[in-house]
């Protein structure tokens, strides 16, 4: 029997060290740009619940994550809110980063600038048959970066999931 002159531990080592290549690779590829269809998917959820109930339910989950109402219409059938998601004011406090910007803002932040980002978002309600429609657009304002319309599935998800169980919740409680 021939013994192999490779250490037990090498071949383990080697496939976490290949692991981690391939994972810090995916974090620097850029992603690709959504399309408008794409987009609307993200920010689109259909529930088979009454208009006045989903907007209960909207207003009630969002002053819950934070949120403070700016503006609600029942009527025309929607909401706005504001949050703060991070301020910073001292070069101490310059261990926050986010995505794209991450340069930007730390280099504000070292420089002790006062630094805020807020996420807007605009909720619209539409009734479709027995269905309510929802499109919830999130706008990330940023004071030194400038705005951007948020493409990520998981916050709008998020909300949306927040929603479902609000009725689930109220459904079950009446």
């Amino acid at each position: 029997m021939q013994r192999s002159i490779v250490p037990r531990f090498i071949v383990p080592l080697a496939t976490i060290s290949l692991i981690t290549i391939v994972n810090a690779c995916e974090l620097f590829t850029p992603h690709p740009q959504l399309n408008e269809a794409q987009v609307e998917e993200i920010q689109s959820f259909q529930i088979e619940t009454p208009l006045p109930k989903v907007q209960k339910a909207a207003t009630f989950v969002l002053q819950g994550l934070g949120y403070t109402i700016e503006n609600k219409d029942a009527s025309s059938g929607f909401i706005t809110a504001k949050g703060l998601v991070q301020q910073r004011q001292a070069p101490s406090e310059c261990n926050y980063v986010w995505d794209p910007y991450q340069r930007k803002n730390i280099e504000h932040c070292r420089k002790g600038e006062r630094y805020s980002v807020f996420r807007k978002l605009t909720i619209t309600f539409e009734q479709i048959g027995n269905y309510t429609h929802l499109r919830l657009i999130i706008v990330l304002a940023d004071s030194k970066n400038g705005d951007r319309i948020l493409t990520n599935r998981e916050a709008h998800q998020n909300i949306f999931t927040r929603i479902e169980e609000r009725l689930f919740v109220r459904d079950t409680l009446e």
